[in-house]
Formats: structure tokens, C-alpha cells, sequence
């Protein structure tokens, strides 16, 4: 999936849910945090990896994805990082355990959108390296 329709899942959701701008941000927030993975990708060109440093790799895990969500709240939820987001979208977000609750459930919006995918997902690494999917919507990357 892209980057829109991992984001408007989650604001429609919340939308639809009467949640309060910060709730709503993580939810959103959330749901694009595992894509970030792609910021850091081409680490993997110089130090090849399994699903460590690759797109739908590690961040793209329902362990992991917890920790993907703590990491990328705290620090959005800085101020400096805040005012940079602000210039480009209307966004507030708070370093708290109901944001972090939302934003981990923006995580898991994401999972199942990349579930149904051909290509799927990581879900249960590092227990298992399958990639689950349940190959309804076709996408290239």
C-alpha cells in the first residue's frame, strides 16, 4: 500500500470516531511509522541483511511494531520535531500511554492493509520470517 491510503485508513477511522487531535494524530501517526523503515533501506546495500534493514521487514511486525510506534511518538511528540510537522500538516501529539495505545493501533491498521497485499508482511518476526498474506490486492513497490 502507499503512504495515502496507510494514513487515510486510520484518519477516517478516527475521524469517524469523534477522536480529539492529538489521538487523532497518533492514529495517523501510527499507521505511517512502519513505512519509515524506507528511510534507512539503503544500509542494507553496504551490510546485507535478513529482515533487519529491508522494506517490510522488521517494523512491519506486530512485536516490533510496538517498539516502531514508541520510538517514532516520542519523537514527534519533541518540540522541535513538532514545529517541523506543523509547517506541513495541522498535527499535535502528546508522549502519553493513550497515544501510545492509538498509535500502536495505527500500526496494526497498517499491518492489515499490507496483509492484503501479495506481497504481505513479517507478522510474527522474529518467532517466524513468514510472510503472511492474504493476496487480495495486488501492488508493486
Amino acid at each position: 500500500m502507499d503512504i495515502i491510503t496507510h494514513a487515510l485508513l486510520p484518519y477516517l477511522l478516527g475521524s469517524s470516531l469523534k477522536m480529539n487531535k492529538k489521538l487523532l494524530s497518533a492514529f495517523v501517526l501510527g499507521a505511517i511509522a512502519p513505512d519509515l523503515d524506507l528511510l534507512v533501506v539503503w544500509i542494507n546495500n553496504i551490510y546485507p541483511t535478513s529482515l533487519l534493514i529491508v522494506h517490510r521487514g522488521f517494523t512491519h511486525t506486530f512485536f516490533f511494531g510496538f517498539f516502531t510506534a514508541l520510538i517514532v511518538l516520542y519523537l514527534a511528540s519533541r518540540t522541535p520535531v513538532k514545529a517541523a510537522i506543523r509547517r506541513f500538516v495541522d498535527f499535535d501529539v502528546d508522549f502519553t500511554a493513550p497515544a501510545l495505545a492509538i498509535a500502536y493501533a495505527g500500526i496494526l491498521c497498517h499491518l492489515f492493509l499490507d496483509f492484503l497485499t501479495t506481497r504481505g508482511a513479517p507478522l510474527l518476526y522474529p518467532l517466524e520470517t513468514t510472510r503472511f498474506s492474504a493476496e487480495i490486492y495486488y501492488h508493486t513497490e
